[in-house]
């Protein structure tokens, strides 16, 4: 009995180790072809780094205690952060770390911002030297800048927390420098293609009216105004920029034409010769999707023609263009100048001291025309400046014509007319001027109103 219960027992042991040696030997095979496999993709000359690809990252921190602040823990750090656990015993214990980063991607990289998470003692403050938002990294270079932590200068006693655990985060995107275009007066729409997703920086400025005179005294026609606002554009979209040009202005008996884009004309005859009269600014604006003005999306009035006489009584400076009403010009003389465009209506024509003779009131996009002066030939006439609506022509002076940009307000067109423009297409952070105001010029600096032919800019801001 006892040999029997003997070799069963030796029998299940066999079995059990010839079912282990298999499985460990079956495993070992499976390693061993695995290590073959991995040997063989990685069988390259040279070193080798492995990292995401567009990568930018934390490659090191060290401790550098100042003044008796020291280490709780270690400090150690993740791919975008750092995270330390300091005490500060006294108030004036500082510590600082070096930390270290690399820019591993293919891109030039922009740091955007600094988090704070799990920061667990608000009386402890830090400040960063070496690196600040906005700086960039270039492909492949490496940075070292300094985090010092310190308690808050308006204590006067040590609090009873003197540990701070935090985690500081850096934050990168791809760096895209501002890229502004700009787009001067051509007398024809220019089309822009939109070269990537981001938003865009739209800034117009309208065009100058004509110049007059009052006996031999020069008068200048109205200055333009400025719109700018921000949109988000898809790539491909196509945009057309329409400059606005400066009026004409003539002391013969010739027509004189508007500027470019909707500037009202300036007629006169043989009556008018001597007198200078000045034609209307044309306004500047970007289209989006086709080239029409209901597909307008952002307008920058142009500046009404100067008037002109043999003196104060018969003329006036053109009312300056832009804003939501474009300007007319007060006059006392004799006759009267156009009024400015609305955003719901073309400016009224002024008239002539004589004969109660007016011009054309401004229209959708286009200034008013001037007339015929009076026969006796003391005045000549001025056209209305473009605009959203256009100012009307006068016999004194012409008016602005109006501003507009697309925020998604209510519209009101001409009868038949069907807006082209979507929610899609509406602007935010936007600003719109009249030109006897100030705002920037496209170089930057601050001016008074437009003068010459008008401007436009597109500027990506991310």
């Amino acid at each position: 009995m006892k040999n029997r219960i003997k070799e069963n027992l030796k029998q299940k042991w066999y079995k059990q180790n010839v079912i282990v040696f298999f499985v460990s030997f079956i495993v070992l095979l499976s390693m061993t072809v695995a290590y073959a496999a991995l040997m063989q993709a990685l069988d390259v000359d040279g070193d080798i780094i492995i990292r995401a690809e567009r990568d930018i990252r934390v490659t090191n921190i060290t401790s550098n205690p100042i003044d008796c602040g020291y280490d709780q823990y270690n400090s150690r750090f993740m791919e975008d952060r750092v995270i330390v656990n300091l005490i500060l015993p006294a108030l004036n214990c500082t510590i600082s770390y070096t930390v270290e980063v690399k820019n591993f991607s293919d891109k030039v990289m922009e740091l955007v911002d600094i988090v704070q998470d799990n920061y667990s003692n608000p009386n402890i403050i830090y400040n960063i030297t070496g690196y600040y938002i906005g700086d960039v990294l270039e492909i492949d270079e490496s940075l070292t800048f300094t985090i010092t932590f310190r308690y808050n200068p308006a204590l006067t006693t040590l609090p009873a927390d003197t540990v701070l655990g935090a985690t500081i985060r850096f934050i990168w995107r791809e760096h895209i420098p501002e890229t502004s275009i700009h787009f001067a007066y051509k007398s024809e729409c220019e089309v822009f293609i939109v070269p990537k997703d981001g938003t865009y920086l739209l800034e117009v400025w309208g065009a100058q009216g004509g110049n007059g005179s009052i006996a031999t005294n020069p008068v200048l026609g109205g200055r333009g105004g400025y719109s700018a606002g921000q949109i988000r554009l898809d790539e491909g979209l196509e945009l057309f920029i329409c400059v606005g040009g400066s009026g004409l202005n003539a002391n013969s008996a010739t027509d004189i034409q508007g500027g470019f884009n909707g500037g009202g004309a300036s007629r006169s005859n043989s009556n008018g010769i001597g007198h200078t009269r000045g034609s209307g600014g044309g306004s500047t604006d970007i289209r989006i999707g086709e080239n029409t003005i209901l597909h307008r999306v952002i307008v920058a009035g142009g500046g009404g023609g100067s008037g002109g006489g043999n003196n104060a009584n018969f003329g006036a400076a053109g009312g300056s263009g832009g804003g939501l009403i474009g300007i007319q010009t007060a006059f006392s003389g004799n006759g009267s100048t156009g009024a400015g465009g609305t955003q719901i209506n073309g400016g009224s024509a002024g008239h002539f001291q004589h004969g109660n003779t007016f011009g054309t009131p401004g229209s959708f996009f286009m200034g008013g025309i001037s007339s015929l002066p009076a026969s006796n030939g003391n005045a000549v006439g001025a056209g209305g400046g473009g605009g959203w609506y256009g100012g009307g022509a006068g016999g004194a002076a012409g008016g602005g014509g109006s501003g507009f940009i697309w925020t998604g307000q209510t519209l009101t067109l001409p009868q038949g007319y069907i807006w082209g423009l979507t929610s899609a297409h509406i602007l935010t952070n936007t600003a719109i001027f009249n030109g006897t105001q100030s705002f920037p010029s496209p170089s930057g600096e601050t001016i008074t109103g437009r003068e010459g032919n008008g401007h436009a800019k597109i500027t990506f801001i991310n």
